[in-house]
């Protein structure tokens, strides 16, 4: 299921193994509109994770200073930090193939401008 940002706060706003996997995109991309029902098929096989499909124009206010120019661009993030941010191809594997590795990338640490979305949405 793909959570709304205007609709659904963090399910688990406490559990640092909760994920946050946001699809920023816009509505009147091509692309992104393609993607959609991609990204909600792949949620519905990762269900412990929080899902998030965010329209950089209606949510600029999740965005900080930061500008999204290329879709789709994700965001993988806990309460402490991003494991993953920036544009990928949008083959669907792709998104699958990283969510599969979050548990090996969940040692590091990437330094990043990225959105603190997660303090944004538990609100």
């Amino acid at each position: 299921m793909i959570l709304i940002p205007e609709k659904n706060i963090v399910k688990s706003s406490y559990n640092s193994n909760n994920y946050i996997i946001a699809c920023f995109c816009a509505a009147w991309c091509g692309t992104c509109r393609d993607y959609q029902s991609k990204f909600s098929e792949v949620s519905e096989n990762f269900r412990n994770y929080n899902f998030y499909w965010i329209d950089i124009e209606e949510n600029e206010n999740l965005l900080d200073d930061e500008d999204i120019i290329n879709f789709p661009t994700i965001l993988i993030q806990n309460k402490y930090k991003t494991l993953f941010y920036g544009v990928i191809n949008p083959n669907i594997n792709y998104l699958t193939k990283i969510i599969k590795g979050i548990d090996t990338m969940n040692n590091y640490y990437i330094s990043t401008k990225a959105p603190k979305l997660w303090e944004k949405l538990k609100k």
